[in-house]
């Protein structure tokens, strides 16, 4: 299989454009107190179904290829700060990788987003119709997710009953982000999926990165916006990797970025290659064709030989 290292200047990232110094975008803060932050969605989500996990019905989304040649399957992870369809990379991604032969999936993940025991999630509304768009503007985007902050004590994710809009409870410490990968990737091969990506935004990267190290059958990673990997098995990566960073992308993500293109230029590796996104902070919004358009070239270069072009 070909592999490349993208040309990249010698701060880390593409010569398209001289970079200007970067604007630090204000990092995620969690609530003071032990809360569940979920953002309510204004409807049904297209494609959401409820992935068994143990003994669980947690939230997803899964959208099967158009195209007509099954190349194989991506599975995206929300951040932070995002839910199983976030404006930006995992609407975007989920919904227009499928046209070009690539089954999509995102599952809903928690975060543990300090030291103490808040948590932060996303809980999709089941009760509206299919009518969410990726089009709205910035504003619009924000006035349609509400933030609502309950004080409990477990985590609310599964999908709300049909009599009622609020989700049912369950204890956190049975359904961790890696048993939530592990089944969706699990259900992706039972669709019969021979290829298994990873797309990862922010946070989730961490998650992302020691599954694949510790599962064959994840092909390859694509990481959004990520910052430090500490604790994950970054290192024993083999696979494919392809780090995106915005512009005006925080300090901490781009030079994080730049450590890992220094390291994977030393070690010489053809399995890394890292892109840059102009004119466009973390939620790359109006990014949209550009995102689809580097994502599925680095699809096609390193998955799919010519039996399949």
């Amino acid at each position: 299989m070909l592999m490349c290292m993208m040309l990249l200047s010698p701060s880390g990232f593409s010569q398209e454009q001289d970079l200007d110094p970067p604007e630090t975008a204000p990092e995620s803060t969690a609530p003071a107190s032990a809360s569940v932050a979920i953002k309510r969605m204004p409807g049904r989500i297209p494609g959401q179904m409820a992935l068994p996990v143990a003994e669980r019905q947690i939230a997803a989304t899964l959208i099967e290829e158009s195209l007509g040649r099954f190349h194989g399957a991506v599975l995206i992870l929300h951040g932070l700060d995002g839910h199983i369809d976030s404006v930006g990379p995992v609407a975007t991604l989920r919904r227009q990788l499928p046209e070009h032969g690539w089954t999509s999936m995102t599952v809903q993940l928690v975060y543990q987003a300090s030291s103490e025991t808040e948590q932060v999630q996303a809980e999709p509304n089941e009760l509206a119709p299919d009518n969410f768009e990726t089009t709205e503007t910035d504003s619009e985007a924000d006035a349609e997710t509400e933030v609502i902050t309950e004080t409990v004590s477990e985590d609310a994710d599964e999908l709300p009953q049909a009599e009622t809009d609020s989700p049912a409870p369950e204890p956190a410490s049975q359904v961790d982000n890696q048993q939530r990968i592990s089944a969706a990737m699990d259900h992706l091969e039972t669709l019969g999926a021979e290829r298994l990506i990873l797309i990862a935004l922010g946070e989730s990267a961490t998650d992302a990165v020691n599954a694949a190290a510790d599962n064959p059958a994840i092909d390859g990673l694509v990481m959004f916006s990520v910052g430090e990997l500490a604790e994950s098995n970054f290192d024993q990566l083999t696979i494919p990797v392809l780090e995106i960073v915005a512009q005006r992308d925080t300090e901490s993500v781009r030079s994080a970025a730049k450590r890992r293109f220094a390291q994977a230029k030393r070690q010489q590796s053809e399995s890394y290659s890292q892109q840059e996104i102009p004119a466009t902070d973390r939620s790359y919004r109006a990014a949209d064709s550009i995102i689809t358009g580097r994502v599925r070239a680095w699809l096609y270069r390193m998955f799919i030989d010519e039996t399949e072009r």
